[in-house]
């Protein structure tokens, strides 16, 4: 914005957005990486200025250009009122937020769109991340890879309870969201990959001690997943400098510690 002021010599438009919107302290109160640990949950003002219109249509409709006398009025003794009214509704459970309802509609839109088993895109559940273009764009964090994962467990109590968040994992997946589902615990994989991989080496040496060529060529393909995920951590741990983006990391290395 700034070169583009520059650029067209707007002295004064650049003037206006550093004091309302660029320096420092203002900077924080809006902006998406203000926070380094956080993600923002909103993308855009649209908030703030959602704000100002339900005071000019439904608290300043007559008034064009009011006192500013007459909008600290109407915003302490009825817009706050209401307001408050309004949060002890959705404290009580007496008022869902109306985001719940476009949150509902666009997960059973997702649920009925099938993903496919192979795909590129980078999927967690358990941090509720996904790589695909259509996750980092949604105003829910939420797209078909991810709600297929987890939708045949998903209790009646999700689309009542369930909180966007700016940490990790990004949609509070709570352990009542679940039906009663037994899940294996994570350090089992572990010992079924080991076991695999201790098997499958006993068998290569023994066909190596047999000079079996040809059943070596055979399974040669087989092995080529393996292959490929020891050379990718090869080349991330020789990395001088760490990837930055989803892109630059594939299904090998982004999870890797």
């Amino acid at each position: 914005m700034y070169l583009l002021c520059y650029k067209h010599n707007l002295i004064h438009l650049w003037g206006y957005l550093w004091t309302h919107w660029y320096q420092n302290d203002v900077w924080l109160l809006w902006a998406r990486s203000a926070s380094p640990d956080e993600i923002c949950i909103f993308k855009t003002t649209m908030l703030t200025e959602s704000h100002w219109k339900v005071i000019k249509r439904d608290y300043l409709p007559k008034f064009f250009c009011p006192r500013l006398d007459l909008v600290t009025y109407i915003m302490i003794n009825r817009l706050i009122p209401h307001n408050e009214m309004m949060l002890k509704k959705y404290l009580t459970g007496r008022q869902d937020p109306s985001w719940r309802k476009d949150f509902k509609h666009n997960w059973k839109q997702l649920s009925k769109k099938e993903s496919l088993q192979t795909s590129d895109y980078l999927t967690d559940s358990e941090r509720w991340i996904c790589s695909c273009p259509y996750f980092l764009t949604n105003r829910f964090f939420i797209c078909k890879y991810l709600v297929n994962n987890v939708k045949e467990n998903i209790s009646s109590r999700f689309f009542k309870e369930v909180q966007r968040q700016g940490v990790y994992p990004l949609l509070e997946m709570k352990a009542n969201f679940y039906n009663n589902v037994q899940e294996i615990p994570s350090t089992e994989i572990f010992v079924e990959i080991e076991n695999t991989l201790k098997r499958a080496l006993q068998i290569v040496q023994g066909q190596h001690a047999l000079s079996n060529i040809q059943w070596a060529k055979s399974i040669n393909k087989n092995i080529e997943g393996v292959r490929k995920m020891v050379c990718d951590i090869d080349k991330y741990e020789n990395r001088i400098t760490n990837p930055k983006t989803w892109k630059e990391h594939n299904k090998n290395t982004i999870f890797y510690e």
